[in-house]
């Protein structure tokens, strides 16, 4: 039996990704752990997983609210630069607390979000194995593959590889902060200097929550790098939702995830977008707004705090979403295509991925006009190739083999990944 810890960013899809793919570990009678910030408990403890809170000063309850708040509002570099700021906090706090706290409650692996580079620093230093989770786009590089938070495509052209290789650059110099911060404390541990981001995944498995048939094609991954398809969230139906209210029509379902879902212009224009086309439009807010900030859009669609989203997706003709992959992938596992206005980090990637697919389609937000976007959503619910390829995604990623596959590749990592017979003394201090 492993005591398994489970680290991520504190946002609700990396939380309820790793606690489904801890909910399957524990079953086979293992123990896992969360530690995380004091807004990750709830839907930690929802999903029946152990929950240690760090970070109390840094990061008190409440903090994931005004930081969601604060990053809707900017986009573009601002965007950017705040996430890292908000990165290199949170990895300050996961090095300074979380090795002791591990220590006392006897962990003996970590499972970590590729999106949490401190992971592989931390069992550096308390000499036990780790793995990663890719609960984003895999930030593998290749030179033929552009950086996760772009919405290119891939190419072996001269001219896409030099450009793909000045955009890693831009990437390395923008997370500088954060290296910076992981190598104060590799330094005080005696543990030699991370130079970039990708020497932080684990060199025992890698785990992407999609399919192959959803990724561009990298030949650099790693032998021991699995797609594994999604982890499904156990939850998400016990939303109360006013079911009584749809009409018959297939569902088109928005959601711009938690972060940036309150987004009143956005929901204005699409709801206007909508009127006349042969779908009921349900809105779910992600709980980052409250329904009477949008009363009264055109159509008279139902809008919600939040919603059971996989029971609105069995009723789907069209999702409609910012490109989060969780919603992306949960709407292609029912074979439901997808429309994205990606806004932030990877969605821009996730965007690009949906429209090379064929399964959906993405639109910037310079297109974002009522006109545009009502073409595009009657192309969408029109042409009958779009539901045929994300029902064939639909299977792809079902047979990736989700949490039971995962859970198999780490318990047959663990049994060859070389660790210590003791820790180094003193090395939760």
């Amino acid at each position: 039996m492993e005591h398994f810890a489970l680290i991520c960013p504190p946002l609700p899809s990396h939380v309820t990704g790793m606690t489904a793919l801890a909910r399957e570990l524990v079953q086979r009678g293992h123990l896992a752990t969360m530690f995380n910030i004091a807004d990750a408990r709830l839907p930690t403890v929802t999903e029946g997983i152990g929950f240690v809170q760090i970070g109390t000063e840094d990061h008190p309850e409440g903090s994931l609210n005004a930081f969601s708040r604060d990053v809707a509002r900017l986009s573009g570099i601002p965007a950017l630069r705040f996430g890292i700021l908000a990165a290199q906090k949170e990895a300050n706090s996961l090095l300074r607390d979380v090795p002791a706290a591990m220590v006392a409650h006897g962990v003996t692996a970590i499972i970590g979000d590729q999106g949490s580079p401190v992971c592989s620093s931390i069992a550096e230093r308390l000499g036990i194995p780790f793995f990663s989770v890719c609960n984003a786009i895999a930030a593998n590089r290749d030179p033929s593959v552009p950086p996760s938070f772009t919405g290119w495509y891939p190419g072996e052209g001269p001219l896409i590889r030099l450009r793909n290789r000045a955009a890693n650059l831009s990437v390395d110099s923008a997370v500088r902060p954060i290296t910076r911060t992981i190598n104060q404390y590799r330094r005080q541990w005696g543990l030699p200097k991370v130079r970039k981001l990708e020497e932080t995944f684990s060199p025992y498995a890698q785990i992407s929550q999609q399919s192959e048939d959803f990724d561009f094609p990298n030949p650099s991954r790693p032998r021991h790098f699995h797609y594994i398809g999604l982890l499904r969230r156990a939850a998400s139906d016990a939303v109360p939702f006013p079911f009584e209210r749809l009409d018959g029509r297939p569902v088109l379902y928005a959601s711009l995830g938690t972060v940036m879902g309150s987004a009143p212009g956005v929901y204005r224009t699409l709801a206007r977008a909508c009127e006349g086309l042969p779908v009921q439009l349900v809105i779910t807010l992600g709980g980052a707004a409250e329904t009477a900030e949008h009363a009264e859009l055109p159509g008279n669609p139902i809008v919600v705090r939040r919603a059971p989203q996989l029971a609105l997706l069995r009723r789907a003709a069209l999702t409609f979403c910012h490109a989060g992959l969780n919603t992306v992938l949960e709407s292609l596992s029912f074979g439901v295509p997808v429309l994205a206005l990606p806004m932030v980090t990877d969605q821009f990637a996730v965007g690009a991925r949906l429209r090379r697919s064929g399964a959906g389609d993405a639109i910037t937000r310079k297109q974002f006009d009522s006109p545009l976007l009502r073409t595009t959503l009657s192309r969408l619910l029109a042409e009958p190739s779009y539901r045929a390829r994300a029902g064939q995604l639909a299977i792809s990623l079902r047979n990736a083999g989700g949490e039971k596959r995962a859970a198999d590749i780490i318990e047959q990592a663990i049994g060859m990944a070389p660790v210590p017979a003791k820790r180094a003394a003193g090395a939760a201090a």
